[in-house]
């Protein structure tokens, strides 16, 4: 697009901000904003400790008490609390939407007839 306007006589100077202003009409609000590297960090520590509160909330309720010792808990790293949200250096991750989108990509995979 730049090159069009650049040989309609439009120089880089006016064309290259010109075509940013109208590709950021046209795309705001439709393309999700890429997660920062702390943010993808702290879902893919979070991810172990996810699963394993999912197969915990999941599971057989006498399984849970028994398997449940506050005494045991490691200090330092990521830390998972009861309502299923890891805090991972500050970032709040919440295990429902993390584990829903881990089952959506093998539900997606599985529809599509896709081995992996």
């Amino acid at each position: 697009m730049v090159a069009i306007l650049e040989e309609a006589g439009f120089g880089s100077r006016v064309a290259a901000p010109l075509v940013a202003r109208i590709l950021e009409q046209v795309f705001e609000g439709t393309v999700p904003e890429a997660p920062l590297a702390a943010v993808r960090y702290a879902r893919s520590a979070a991810l172990p400790l996810c699963l394993e509160w999912y197969e915990w909330r999941s599971g057989n309720t006498l399984d849970r008490l028994d398997a449940a010792d506050p005494s045991s808990a490691e200090t330092g790293g990521p830390e998972l609390d009861a309502s299923g949200t890891v805090r991972v250096r500050g970032i709040r991750v919440d295990c429902d939407d993390l584990v829903d989108e881990v089952l959506a990509v093998f539900e997606d995979r599985a529809e599509t007839g896709a081995g992996g």
